[in-house]
């Protein structure tokens, strides 16, 4: 199924971050070459995120995004005309769930001459995850982790 012609499209999404979110600090005492300890920060977040279903009428209203039609097997279907364009496909799911983020820093002071010390950053890892309260199948979504590492020589404060 095609449509020809211009459509546009207003749909949102919320997230909020609670006032649940801290940082926890670590200072561990290790010498590694001219580093003589390692910080570690940790900052966890907590935030509830929405985006509505789409395909059903939204505050009393049919937004159209949707053309409801019977397919091959008699089923009932939904022809979405933004899909497979740069704008994206129309969410068809409703979403309500807890976000839950940590932002870890690694860092430690390098020796410079005589008593000045410079911090470098060693690395930095974030992971997040969420928890969809209104979906049936596997509600709790995949654990997602980046590593990011400064390295090299030349290495800024």
């Amino acid at each position: 199924m095609e449509q020809q012609g211009f459509a546009h499209r207003t749909i949102f999404s919320f997230f909020k971050p609670f006032g649940m979110n801290t940082k926890l600090y670590g200072l561990f005492p290790i010498k590694i070459g001219s580093i003589n300890s390692i910080r570690h920060v940790a900052s966890p977040t907590i935030g509830y995120s929405y985006s509505p279903d789409y395909t059903k009428p939204l505050f009393g209203r049919d937004l159209g995004y949707f053309q409801e039609y019977t397919n091959s097997n008699g089923e009932k279907a939904y022809f979405d005309r933004f899909s497979g364009t740069s704008a994206g496909s129309t969410p068809r799911q409703e979403r309500q769930g807890d976000d839950f983020f940590i932002k870890q820093c690694v860092s430690g002071p390098k020796k410079m001459d005589g008593d000045k010390e410079k911090k470098i950053d060693l690395f930095s890892w974030r992971m997040n995850t969420s928890y969809n309260f209104v979906s049936d199948q596997f509600p709790l979504s995949n654990l997602s982790s980046s590593l990011s590492s400064k390295s090299g020589k030349k290495t800024e404060s």
